[in-house]
């Protein structure tokens, strides 16, 4: 993870093994699913902007993961649904 904008202890650290209480590999699923479909959704837990409790998500790509493979770069964004 090179930045992210809500967990600063994230950037600059590698995050393959990154889990959500419920054992998901969020940004490894991420990368996958858009590997596999080019974009897609991901239930997952996580913590709301500011909060510290983990709260149920949908990460939603809409063909904004781009996997820039010589590079060994992705760039994610999306939105979030809370429910």
């Amino acid at each position: 993870m090179i930045i992210h904008p809500f967990k600063p202890q994230l950037n600059n650290k590698p995050v393959g093994q990154v889990k959500d209480p419920d054992g998901t590999p969020l940004f490894l699923n991420m990368v996958d699913i858009v590997k596999e479909k080019g974009q897609g959704c991901m239930p997952y837990k996580w913590p709301k902007p500011g909060l510290e409790k983990p709260v149920d998500n949908i990460y939603a790509e809409q063909r904004n993961l781009l996997l820039l493979v010589s590079f060994l770069l992705a760039v994610a964004m999306g939105f979030i649904v809370y429910y």
